[in-house]
Order: structure tokens, then sequence, then C-alpha cells
């Protein structure tokens, strides 16, 4: 069984592993969790991307601590949240070696989103193909917004 590297980190207020963390030149492609579904169709479309460009995959799945929590001892077990992100990256059909997978435990989804992607990042987004109040679809919005070069895939 190959492993997969898992950097899970408290956020408070910045990162130190984002998008400019990775060395000049190479290019990064980051996958945003939304859904599972979602994520294994922005994986699948990441992956060939990535084979085309020769570029580095990155999985970021920001969850939410709920206030009452200290975000060193959030309400779910790390070690459920690590190997349902690996279970998701080899059920996609992605190599789960050429993958890095990078959870943030945080108080707030959105600022931690911001401070783990670079400007110009390159962030793949998967979600149903609904209307505007698909949550997926408001994710990729914001991206979008922040000034991310986003690609959103139907899953």
């Amino acid at each position: 069984m190959t492993t997969t590297p898992i950097g899970i980190e408290t956020w408070h207020g910045e990162s130190s592993r984002s998008d400019a963390s990775c060395p000049d030149g190479e290019i990064r492609i980051t996958v945003v969790f939304t859904t599972r579904k979602g994520t294994q169709a922005a994986l699948r479309t990441a992956g060939s991307l990535a084979k085309g460009l020769g570029a580095r995959l990155r999985l970021v799945s920001a969850f939410e601590v709920p206030l009452p929590f200290p975000l060193d001892k959030p309400p779910v077990l790390l070690e459920v949240l690590e190997q349902r992100h690996v279970n998701m990256v080899k059920e996609s059909g992605v190599e789960a070696e050429e993958v890095e997978i990078d959870l943030f435990l945080c108080p707030d989804q959105k600022a931690c989103l911001q401070d783990a992607l670079k400007e110009n990042s390159l962030v793949v987004v998967g979600g149903r193909p609904r209307r505007w109040w698909n949550r997926a679809r408001r994710i990729e919005r914001w991206l979008s917004r922040m000034g991310k070069q986003v690609v959103f895939v139907t899953e």
C-alpha cells in the first residue's frame, strides 16, 4: 500500500502550507473539497490536466470546526478524516502517491482557503450541475472573485 502525504494543520490566520510554497516554475493544480462525488470528479479532471502539464496535484480540505470546540479537538476523529480523504483519492482513479492532501482545521473555511491558495492558483472544484444555490457553485464563484483560476467540473 502506498502512502499519501497528509498534512493536518490547525489554522489560526496564516498557513505554512500554501500554493506559495510550491517551488518556482512548478505548476500545481489544487482541488478544493466540496462533496465526495464532486471532489472525485474534480480529482479525475485535475489528474488529466496534471499529466498534460507536468503539474503536481494538491487536495485541500478546510474542515470548519464549530465554535464550541477547540481547533485541536474537533468533533470528528482526525484518523477518520484522513482515511476518508485517502479513500476518496484512490476511488477517483488518480495515483494516490501523486496527490498531496492538506486538511485544515479552522474556525473560518473561507479565510482558511484564501490563505491556503495563492492569488493565481489553478483550482478545480467539483459539484452538481445545479443553479446558484449549490454550495460547490458558491465556492467556485467566491474563489473566482478572489483571483483564482477556477475550473468547475460536474459530478
